[in-house]
């Protein structure tokens, strides 16, 4: 914290270590912190006049955070409230309304991809339905057989699939309200992420066992079982194209499957000293390359084609959300930051051109 001794107020809270602070330096305004859980420094100018002028954040204290894919709003869980969202306009840093679920504590929430509307989850199996701009409640899935854990949305906003307490997956058709059916898996472990094709076909979970399934809606069974991750499943994501499905995990590793035949494409590794886990990760939106977000405080972009790493970029806090436009990429961190990026990739190698 830093405080101006005339007035004694708090002018500024120095919230960027994203570490316990184990060595720190002053030298007339500038402030150097280091810590033996990171490996980097941070320097900082805590000059009054400077310190005013500071980004505006939010406060994700529960890391249950959404973003439009134009970076104007974010939608976060209320510190010390179970059961309300702020949405908060990024433009100025203030939140200009508050969501409340009377029915339940929230324990998921996503952004429509249209941003109209903002979806949460509860712990009473309840998915409810938000205007963005108005804050006005719109509308109630029927009510799962179980607390949401977490649930996925298809791009068009027509399905969505949640991952329930008691291990089930029910699908409802976000237009009609109607609850399609509840799939209840044979499978070792807590389920732990949920993706969905957007025609519905294919519905993959991941699992705390370090399992895959993919289930044919259709055919109504298991079309694949994927093995091959050392740690457990954290994030899916299904590509634009349909084709492809990429994984995370709790430890170094992401995976790139083929979605009809499970047959694995690339393993990513994104090895770090001291953090490990993906939160997140995204399909470009023309499936040439993957982005990747986690507690190494990065983006990383891959080039799907090869499987190498193009760039990454230090954000100095753990991503929890990535939106990937066709212009640009849309982040928000643990920090509170909401961070734009151009896409410059860089030119390809004579070697990977074939």
């Amino acid at each position: 914290n830093v405080w101006d001794f005339e007035s004694g107020r708090l002018v500024q809270t120095l919230d960027g270590q994203a570490a316990k602070i184990t060595a720190m330096e002053v030298t007339g305004y500038i402030v150097v912190t280091a810590s033996t859980d990171s490996y980097y420094t941070k320097v900082w100018d805590v000059e009054q006049s400077k310190m005013e002028m500071s980004t505006p954040r939010f406060i994700d204290k529960h890391g249950i955070v959404g973003v439009t894919s134009d970076a104007g709003y974010v939608v976060y869980k209320c510190e010390g409230s179970e059961n309300e969202v702020n949405v908060w306009n990024s433009k100025d840093g203030k939140d200009v309304r508050t969501i409340t679920d009377k029915d339940g504590s929230i324990t998921s929430l996503k952004i429509t991809h249209d941003n109209s509307c903002v979806v949460t989850g509860d712990d009473a199996g309840f998915i409810k339905m938000w205007s963005l701009n108005t804050g006005q409640f719109l509308r109630q899935l029927d009510q799962a057989s179980g607390g949401i854990r977490c649930f996925w949305i298809t791009r068009g906003d027509r399905y969505l699939v949640a991952v329930t307490e008691n291990n089930c997956l029910p699908a409802w058709d976000k237009d009609s309200m109607k609850l399609l059916g509840t799939h209840k898996p044979n499978c070792s472990g807590k389920i732990t992420c949920v993706t969905m094709t957007d025609d519905r076909k294919f519905t993959a979970f991941g699992t705390d066992s370090k399992e895959i399934h993919v289930f044919d809606n259709e055919l109504d069974e298991v079309a694949h079982v994927l093995v091959g991750h050392q740690s457990p499943l954290t994030c899916l994501s299904v590509s634009n194209n349909q084709k492809f499905l990429a994984s995370g995990s709790s430890g170094e590793t992401m995976r790139v499957w083929d979605l009809g035949t499970g047959r694995l494409l690339h393993e990513l590794y994104a090895k770090s000293p001291v953090f490990k886990g993906i939160v997140c990760l995204s399909f470009g939106h023309d499936d040439k390359y993957l982005l990747t977000g986690g507690h190494d405080r990065s983006l990383k972009m891959w080039d799907l084609h090869t499987g190498k790493m193009l760039t990454a970029q230090y954000v100095y806090a753990t991503i929890t959300n990535i939106v990937a436009n066709p212009d640009n990429i849309v982040l928000t961190t643990k920090l509170g930051y909401v961070i734009v990026e151009d896409i410059l990739l860089p030119s390809p190698r004579p070697e990977d051109v074939q």
